[in-house]
């Protein structure tokens, strides 16, 4: 049984997904090495987010 319903994952995995396609714009976009650096550490941040609710869901 899933620690979290399929429909609350799927909202969750919505809002992560423009959260990480933002970093990852950010990421590329920005000449700044500290707001890159930054950037990266959201990045990494988010994707732990959303390997944590995509395990929790199934």
């Amino acid at each position: 049984m899933p620690d979290i319903s399929p429909k609350l994952a799927h909202d969750l995995a919505n809002v992560l997904a423009a959260a990480i396609a933002s970093a990852r714009l950010i990421s590329r976009k920005v000449e700044d090495d500290e707001v890159k650096e930054l950037a990266d550490i959201v990045l990494r941040q988010l994707d732990k987010a959303a390997t944590a609710i995509h395990d929790a869901s199934e």
